[in-house]
Protein backbone atom coordinates (compact mmCIF):
# COMPACT_ATOMS: atom_id res chain seq x y z
CA UNK A 1 0.00 0.00 0.00
CA UNK A 2 1.24 3.80 -0.74
CA UNK A 3 1.28 6.95 0.98
CA UNK A 4 -2.32 8.56 0.52
CA UNK A 5 -4.30 4.87 -0.04
CA UNK A 6 -7.50 4.51 1.54
CA UNK A 7 -8.83 1.07 3.03
CA UNK A 8 -11.61 -0.09 5.23
CA UNK A 9 -11.79 -3.57 7.28
CA UNK A 10 -14.96 -5.15 7.99
CA UNK A 11 -15.77 -8.15 10.07
CA UNK A 12 -18.86 -10.09 10.80
CA UNK A 13 -18.35 -12.08 14.22
CA UNK A 14 -19.74 -15.93 14.46
CA UNK A 15 -20.30 -15.27 17.81
CA UNK A 16 -20.87 -12.22 20.16
CA UNK A 17 -17.63 -11.14 21.17
CA UNK A 18 -15.48 -8.49 22.01
CA UNK A 19 -13.17 -7.42 19.62
CA UNK A 20 -9.92 -5.19 19.58
CA UNK A 21 -8.30 -4.07 16.45
CA UNK A 22 -5.03 -2.38 16.88
CA UNK A 23 -2.94 -1.22 14.16
CA UNK A 24 1.46 -0.78 14.77
CA UNK A 25 2.60 1.71 12.43
CA UNK A 26 6.07 2.16 11.25
CA UNK A 27 7.54 4.04 14.17
CA UNK A 28 5.92 1.00 16.12
CA UNK A 29 3.58 3.51 17.43
CA UNK A 30 -0.08 1.59 18.38
CA UNK A 31 -3.60 3.04 17.51
CA UNK A 32 -6.67 1.07 18.69
CA UNK A 33 -8.94 0.66 15.64
CA UNK A 34 -11.74 -0.87 16.85
CA UNK A 35 -13.26 0.10 19.62
CA UNK A 36 -13.67 4.02 18.38
CA UNK A 37 -16.44 6.23 19.76
CA UNK A 38 -14.70 8.99 16.98
CA UNK A 39 -11.72 9.21 14.85
CA UNK A 40 -10.40 13.06 14.56
CA UNK A 41 -14.10 15.39 14.10
CA UNK A 42 -15.29 11.90 12.77
CA UNK A 43 -17.74 10.07 15.13
CA UNK A 44 -17.64 6.35 13.99
CA UNK A 45 -19.48 5.26 17.00
CA UNK A 46 -17.82 1.35 16.89
CA UNK A 47 -18.27 -0.53 20.44
CA UNK A 48 -17.78 -3.61 21.96
CA UNK A 49 -19.44 -6.18 22.25
CA UNK A 50 -19.93 -7.31 19.36
CA UNK A 51 -23.26 -9.06 17.85
CA UNK A 52 -22.96 -12.66 16.32
CA UNK A 53 -23.92 -12.03 12.66
CA UNK A 54 -23.84 -8.26 12.32
CA UNK A 55 -21.07 -6.92 9.97
CA UNK A 56 -18.73 -3.86 11.22
CA UNK A 57 -17.64 -1.54 8.64
CA UNK A 58 -14.09 0.33 10.04
CA UNK A 59 -14.07 3.37 10.42
CA UNK A 60 -17.63 3.10 9.33
CA UNK A 61 -19.82 2.06 6.16
CA UNK A 62 -19.60 5.08 3.93
CA UNK A 63 -15.72 5.90 5.39
CA UNK A 64 -12.43 4.74 5.06
CA UNK A 65 -8.80 5.37 6.38
CA UNK A 66 -6.22 7.04 4.94
CA UNK A 67 -2.54 6.24 5.38
CA UNK A 68 -0.18 8.90 5.89
CA UNK A 69 3.82 9.64 4.46
CA UNK A 70 5.24 7.74 7.40
CA UNK A 71 6.61 4.03 5.29
CA UNK A 72 7.96 1.06 6.64
CA UNK A 73 6.03 -2.41 7.63
CA UNK A 74 2.95 -2.17 9.27
CA UNK A 75 0.77 -4.64 10.89
CA UNK A 76 -3.07 -4.43 11.47
CA UNK A 77 -3.89 -7.19 15.09
CA UNK A 78 -7.04 -8.89 15.21
CA UNK A 79 -7.89 -9.56 18.94
CA UNK A 80 -11.31 -11.54 19.95
CA UNK A 81 -12.22 -12.37 23.24
CA UNK A 82 -15.33 -13.94 25.09
CA UNK A 83 -15.20 -11.33 27.72
CA UNK A 84 -14.12 -7.69 27.25
CA UNK A 85 -10.33 -7.14 28.42
CA UNK A 86 -10.57 -4.46 31.28
CA UNK A 87 -6.54 -4.54 31.02
CA UNK A 88 -6.16 -3.92 27.73
CA UNK A 89 -8.65 -1.13 27.75
CA UNK A 90 -7.30 0.61 30.61
CA UNK A 91 -3.49 0.23 29.31
CA UNK A 92 -4.70 1.63 26.01
CA UNK A 93 -6.39 4.87 27.60
CA UNK A 94 -3.21 5.54 29.74
CA UNK A 95 -1.58 5.33 26.41
CA UNK A 96 -3.78 7.87 25.08
CA UNK A 97 -3.47 10.07 28.43
CA UNK A 98 0.33 9.43 28.50
CA UNK A 99 0.60 11.07 24.23
CA UNK A 100 -1.61 14.01 25.47
CA UNK A 101 0.75 14.81 28.49
CA UNK A 102 4.02 14.06 26.08
CA UNK A 103 5.30 11.73 28.64
CA UNK A 104 7.63 9.81 26.29
CA UNK A 105 9.25 7.11 29.20
CA UNK A 106 4.99 6.30 30.06
CA UNK A 107 4.20 6.26 26.84
CA UNK A 108 7.13 3.48 25.50
CA UNK A 109 6.26 1.88 28.62
CA UNK A 110 2.39 1.43 28.13
CA UNK A 111 3.39 0.64 24.41
CA UNK A 112 5.65 -2.11 25.38
CA UNK A 113 2.81 -3.81 27.73
CA UNK A 114 0.01 -3.42 25.68
CA UNK A 115 1.96 -5.01 22.97
CA UNK A 116 2.79 -7.97 25.36
CA UNK A 117 -1.11 -9.05 24.59
CA UNK A 118 0.01 -9.28 21.11
CA UNK A 119 1.24 -13.10 21.23
CA UNK A 120 -0.07 -13.99 17.65
CA UNK A 121 -1.31 -17.80 16.19
CA UNK A 122 -0.73 -18.28 12.56
CA UNK A 123 -3.57 -17.69 9.97
CA UNK A 124 -4.95 -19.92 8.65
CA UNK A 125 -4.92 -18.28 5.41
CA UNK A 126 -6.36 -15.40 3.06
CA UNK A 127 -9.03 -17.02 0.62
CA UNK A 128 -11.39 -15.73 -1.55
CA UNK A 129 -14.97 -14.72 0.09
CA UNK A 130 -16.69 -17.93 -1.53
CA UNK A 131 -20.13 -15.90 -1.62
CA UNK A 132 -18.26 -13.56 -3.78
CA UNK A 133 -15.08 -11.99 -5.96
CA UNK A 134 -15.59 -8.86 -5.49
CA UNK A 135 -17.12 -6.18 -3.07
CA UNK A 136 -18.63 -3.03 -3.34
CA UNK A 137 -17.48 -0.35 -1.38
CA UNK A 138 -19.39 2.98 -1.18
CA UNK A 139 -16.94 5.97 -1.67
CA UNK A 140 -19.12 8.75 -2.00
CA UNK A 141 -23.09 9.70 -2.41
CA UNK A 142 -22.48 9.34 -6.32
CA UNK A 143 -19.20 6.84 -6.50
CA UNK A 144 -18.17 3.45 -5.35
CA UNK A 145 -15.25 1.27 -6.04
CA UNK A 146 -14.63 -2.53 -6.42
CA UNK A 147 -12.21 -4.80 -4.41
CA UNK A 148 -10.87 -8.13 -4.43
CA UNK A 149 -13.28 -9.95 -1.72
CA UNK A 150 -10.85 -11.58 1.13
CA UNK A 151 -11.19 -12.43 4.71
CA UNK A 152 -9.55 -13.94 7.38
CA UNK A 153 -10.19 -17.54 8.22
CA UNK A 154 -10.50 -19.33 11.82
CA UNK A 155 -10.33 -16.03 13.73
CA UNK A 156 -11.62 -17.57 17.09
CA UNK A 157 -12.22 -16.30 20.48
CA UNK A 158 -9.07 -15.01 22.77
CA UNK A 159 -6.95 -15.93 19.55
CA UNK A 160 -4.72 -13.19 17.97
CA UNK A 161 -4.10 -12.50 14.52
CA UNK A 162 -1.84 -10.37 12.37
CA UNK A 163 -1.94 -9.15 8.74
CA UNK A 164 1.12 -6.74 7.87
CA UNK A 165 1.76 -4.99 4.66
CA UNK A 166 4.79 -2.35 3.46
CA UNK A 167 3.32 0.86 3.47
CA UNK A 168 5.54 2.52 0.51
Amino acid sequence: MNSGDHYKIQFTPEENSYVYIFQVDSSKAIFQLFPMSSFGNVRVDNFNPVKAGVTYHLPAKDKSFKLDNSVGSESILFLAFRQRNQALEQQYEALIKARLSRDKTKEDNLQTAIKSNFKTRGLAGIVDDPAKKTATVPWTSTESFTVPAQQLNNLCADCINMVTFEHR
